[in-house]
């Protein structure tokens, strides 16, 4: 892959290059070194979001009491597994 990204980086030194990464640690360790900034795609996101979600919503229910109003996420999703 060095052998397509090394001609361009030669014809364009001042460039800004942006990498867009799937959820693979091996694409990131690859681009990081060759890219300003990197993106990760919406599907890989929001795979990473729904388990942050579902710790977070998790950890919010352990500390609410019975007597106390219901948090926010539990208020929006009781039936999350």
């Amino acid at each position: 892959m060095n052998r397509e990204i090394e001609p361009i980086r030669h014809l364009f030194p001042t460039a800004h290059y942006q990498g867009l990464v799937g959820g693979s640690h091996k694409d990131w360790q690859f681009l990081m070194p060759l890219t300003g900034t990197q993106v990760l795609d919406f599907c890989h996101m929001s795979q990473y979001l729904t388990t942050v979600a579902h710790i977070l919503y998790k950890c919010t229910m352990l500390k609410s009491s019975p007597n106390s109003s219901p948090s926010v996420p539990g208020a929006l999703n009781r039936d999350v597994s």
